[in-house]
This record gives C-alpha cells, sequence and structure tokens, in this order.
C-alpha cells in the first residue's frame, strides 16, 4: 500500500511518502459500422446511408489513494505567543489538514453516435 503523501507547506521539499500517481486509463473500445447504397437509372441517383459509432472507456485516477497529510505552520501557540513550526506539528502528530480516498475512482463511460444521409441527383420527377 504504501506511505500516504506527507507536505509540508512553505518550504521548497517535496515532502514524504507516495506521490499522486498511478493514474490509470484503458482498455479503450471503439466500434463503428458504417455502410452506404447507391442506386442509379439513367441520369437518375439515389444514394443513402449511415453510421453506427460507439466510444467507451474504463478508467481512473488512483492518485492521491493512499491519502495526504499535511502540515503548516502555527498548530500550536506556546505560552511566549510563538507558533509552533511545521517540523514541530510533525513530531506532535498535529497535521493541519489530512484527506483518505474512500469509494472506487474506476468510470466507465461510453457513448452511442448515430448519423444518416440520403442523396438524390437527376430529379425524382423524372426529367
Amino acid at each position: 500500500m504504501g506511505l500516504p503523501r506527507i507536505g509540508f507547506g512553505g518550504y521548497f521539499f517535496p515532502g514524504l511518502g507516495g506521490f499522486k500517481w498511478p493514474k490509470f486509463q484503458g482498455p479503450d473500445t471503439i466500434v463503428q459500422f458504417i455502410d452506404h447504397i447507391s442506386y442509379t437509372a439513367g441520369k437518375h441517383a439515389l444514394k443513402f446511408g449511415g453510421e453506427l459509432h460507439r466510444n467507451g472507456v474504463t478508467g481512473g485516477a488512483f492518485g492521491n489513494a493512499r491519502g495526504s497529510i499535511n502540515f503548516l505552520d502555527g498548530t500550536f501557540t506556546g505560552p511566549t505567543g510563538v507558533a509552533s513550526s511545521q517540523l514541530e506539528d510533525f513530531f506532535a502528530g498535529a497535521p493541519t489538514l489530512a484527506s483518505v480516498l474512500s469509494g472506487d475512482p474506476t468510470r466507465h463511460l461510453h457513448n452511442w453516435a448515430y448519423a444518416g444521409f440520403s442523396r438524390t441527383t437527376g430529379g425524382l420527377a423524372g426529367t
């Protein structure tokens, strides 16, 4: 499982624990069916067709699934009025902010699309 992401705000310090990865994507699926039919008689032509298209994806962003704990300045204030530092808060076990993933972040998305067309040339009245 691993260590949660532990951050110390305000300093250029990357923190401890797991980074906000992995991010899983896929598998992606695309199903497409297209057909056109043409009929010609003399100067007259008729053409029609259609398309059916389905997209699907299963994926999830599992980054930060191990949770995160952040330590900022000033959780405790001493008798002299001086606020505690981030490192003091860390050793005291007093985070400013903490989060944990609950539930399943996996998403199953899909959509259907369809289209149709028809075209005539030469006129329908027999000209």
